[in-house]
């Protein structure tokens, strides 16, 4: 018996309304597809999150349909479960997940769940209802464990008593708490003492979820997105990005092989610019590290670029020209989409700190920068907006009066500085 293991397409993604980053997913995913046609494997596992979003789009929907069609020609079953990212928001309990699964393009596996009772139910799957909670593949027993978030470990706690008997393989939108996937994983994990009892119903469990590939137990395989999601998924190397699984069980034997899927490259460049006392430094600085870039072999093909500019300068960091940076990192590396952050801050006078208030006041600092920075409405006013916030804060510590007028007027000067500032840089 052999199978693909496949998890976190998340069809539907794209980034700032890129046409060619949208195209990536469905790319990745029809390779997928393809291997499993070529291979002629009995069956397809799909552990969660095939959809970027609950609510996809028509276009959406049919570019999926466009690729699973050769699947179904070709009668090899998808066995899938929905991941959080499939799920409707206000209705849980439908996905077009399901709605794929009554076109036959699927087989959707998803427990009964019985909150009043405190109990989940597992009943074998249902044609005619296009669900069900497991079923029976050339002899080998499948069961769709489901996502539960934040309540994960106490709703495996109950699965774990309503299983079905003699469950070969299970699937399951979650992850395991350990050293290597610690910060992935926010909601739908649990620990290693949670997940080992799932060894004794099942030989191989299928995991979802976690956008990093890895294993555990020697029993419990996570493969990974395909595409990279989010920036902080990139630049990883084969090893320690996503996969598939190819799957073989010979009677107690089993074989796990990994499988890399061709991807975007997508670069996350930081450049610091540290003491630079004008725009034209930071941009010789800028134009040094995407000469570097654009003489690197292994970027063979137009990338997604994400560039962070950092560093304290000698000027306001509004003055920055981002949209110059940007236009020559196209020139130059030809990306399918860019996006510059500005990060830089205003170097301060050395006395504007007192001593020992160095360390905390520049703690505050960056603290602050990071939490406006996060908004992009005011990612490039950032500079501005912090030192503001600092004088402020130093006016009400010194000024022991706390005058309320005198804080409202140096809100509006500056404010009313940084506009004429503003209106000269687009003039």
């Amino acid at each position: 018996m052999k199978f693909l293991h496949c998890a976190d397409i998340h069809l539907g993604k794209t980034l700032g309304g890129n046409k060619e980053r949208y195209k990536d997913f469905f790319y990745a995913f029809s390779r997928v597809i393809k291997l499993a046609i070529d291979e002629k494997i009995d069956f397809m596992i799909m552990a969660g999150d095939l959809f970027q979003e609950g609510s996809i789009a028509p276009s959406t929907l049919a570019d999926t349909i466009e690729i699973l069609e050769p699947m179904k020609q070709a009668k090899i079953p998808i066995i899938a479960i929905e991941g959080n990212h499939d799920l409707f928001r206000r209705r849980k309990d439908e996905s077009w997940l399901h709605f794929l699964s009554r076109r036959g393009y699927l087989k959707l596996l998803r427990p009964t769940m019985h909150a009043r009772e405190g109990r989940i139910e597992f009943q074998p799957y249902d044609e005619e209802n296009a669900v069900g909670g497991w079923i029976d593949i050339n002899g080998l027993r499948i069961c769709g464990i489901g996502y539960y978030g934040a309540a994960t470990n106490q709703m495996l706690a109950l699965a774990l008593d309503s299983l079905p008997d003699k469950p070969d393989i299970g699937i399951f939108h979650g992850g395991v708490w350990h050293e290597h996937i610690l910060k992935l994983i926010k909601f739908g994990g649990v620990t290693p003492d949670e997940i080992m009892p799932l060894k004794e119903h099942f030989r191989y469990l299928a995991l979802g979820h976690g956008h990093r590939p890895y294993s555990y137990g020697e029993f419990a395989y996570n493969p990974g997105a395909l595409e990279v999601v989010n920036r902080e998924e990139a630049n990883r190397e084969d090893g320690d990005r996503g996969c598939v699984y190819m799957v073989e069980m010979d009677g107690k034997n089993m074989k796990v092989e990994t499988l890399y899927i061709p991807r975007r490259p997508y670069l996350n460049i930081r450049t610091d610019v540290e003491g630079a006392n004008d725009f034209s430094e930071v941009m010789e600085k800028c134009i040094a590290q995407l000469k570097v870039k654009k003489d690197d072999p292994t970027i063979n093909k137009r990338p997604v670029l994400m560039w962070d500019i950092v560093g304290k300068v000698n000027f306001e960091s509004y003055e920055i020209d981002v949209d110059r940076l940007k236009q020559t990192a196209m020139d130059m590396l030809d990306p399918i989409h860019a996006e510059i952050f500005n990060q830089t801050s205003l170097i301060r006078s050395s006395r504007d700190y007192h001593g020992e208030s160095e360390n905390m006041d520049t703690i505050f600092r960056e603290t602050i920068l990071e939490l406006i920075q996060a908004n992009p409405l005011y990612r490039e006013k950032s500079g501005d907006i912090l030192d503001l916030i600092f004088d402020l804060k130093r006016e009400v510590i010194e000024n022991k009066e706390n005058d309320r007028d005198r804080i409202i007027d140096l809100i509006h000067t500056r404010r009313t500085k940084f506009d004429e500032k503003l209106q000269n840089k687009q003039d």
